[in-house]
């Protein structure tokens, strides 16, 4: 019975010896694929993160179970090596509140406008090259008619045993236009009395008395005290019109009262900017400063399009106040 416990013992011992020896040894070179995708290595081929098993560095034996993960997250692809529609790279054109654009607008012809071309992808560094050979991202336009501006961008091309790279090429382009600004003219007789808009020349309106040029958009301002206000009007692009710049963008000061003698003594005083035929689209700032020595008792603002009043606003300044409130105006 001895005997054979003893024979038992040993043919257990030789028998678990094989088992740990054939667990320890090394397998053949050639059967050895630590970054092979079908493996499910950890590169997953030439392309680095994709494929079977792929970033997860599971077994290809195991992802065939179901254990792996089937391809990899986003960017480069397993098998081919080619980049996703994120990774790839590409371009576009912002303006100076770095919104994407594609056209801009600047007041009249020989206005600039500044706009910045902006790459995402491929493989930093970036090179920059535009339609005139300038190499900046940065492009100060100009135009003084309707204009196209492309920009092209390269990438830089990485060939190592880590990473390769082929270089991409990306293009964006931009419109520029230019509005015409050009000035209305004066009409003869604006500021003269009236008792109706008949009283006036063409193109203008009778506003409280006084002769206004009309144009495609007005604003207007009357107040009764022999005191000094001024009407300021700022443009959709940022351009202001009032006594200092008169004529501007497509615009014009064309009635001022009460800057040396005012016009009616006792009122009512009168002073009127307005727009041609086509004024710019957008959001339009007004207000009123008291540059005169006396508080007036109010005034009143107005504002008309193409002959229909759509806002007015009342107030009153003490003497040397600053301004009134900023009022806008969406045309």
């Amino acid at each position: 019975m001895f005997e054979l416990d003893s024979f038992v013992v040993r043919a257990s011992v030789v028998a678990f010896s094989a088992i740990a020896l054939a667990c320890s040894s090394d397998p053949a070179p050639s059967s050895r694929r630590p970054f092979d995708q079908s493996a499910g290595g950890m590169s997953g081929g030439a392309g680095g993160q994709g494929g079977a098993g792929g970033a997860s560095g599971v077994s290809g034996a195991n992802a065939a179970a179901g254990a792996g993960v089937i391809g990899g997250v986003g960017g480069v692809s397993g098998a081919a090596g080619t980049a996703s529609d994120d990774d790839r790279l590409n371009v576009h054109i912002e303006d100076g509140s770095q919104l994407a654009v594609e056209i801009v607008t600047v007041t009249c012809p020989g206005d600039c406008v500044e706009v910045k071309a902006v790459a995402r992808g491929g493989q930093p560094d970036y090179h920059f090259t535009w339609e005139d050979g300038s190499t900046s991202p940065t492009r100060m336009l100009c135009p003084s008619e309707a204009s196209t501006h492309e920009v092209t961008v390269t990438d830089t091309a990485r060939d190592n045993d880590e990473f390769g790279h082929a270089m991409e090429t990306a293009r964006a382009s931009v419109n520029a236009r230019a509005l015409d600004c050009t000035p209305p003219t004066p009409d003869a007789g604006a500021g003269d009395e009236c008792a109706e808009s008949s009283d006036c020349a063409a193109g203008q309106t009778c506003f409280e008395g006084v002769c206004v040029g009309e144009g495609g958009l007005r604003f207007s301002l009357t107040w009764d005290q022999d005191t000094d206000l001024d009407l300021f009007v700022r443009m959709p692009d940022g351009t202001e019109i009032s006594f200092i710049f008169p004529n501007r963008g497509g615009g014009m000061l064309d009635v001022d009262d009460c800057f040396g003698d005012c016009r009616i003594p006792g009122g009512p005083h009168v002073e009127n900017i307005f727009f041609g035929d086509a004024p710019p689209r957008g959001t339009y700032t007004y207000w009123v400063v008291n540059s005169g020595t006396v508080t007036p008792d109010d005034f009143r603002l107005e504002v008309s399009a193409e002959g229909v009043v759509l806002a007015a606003e009342m107030g009153m300044l003490a003497a040397f106040a600053p301004s009134s409130p900023r009022y806008t105006f969406e045309y």
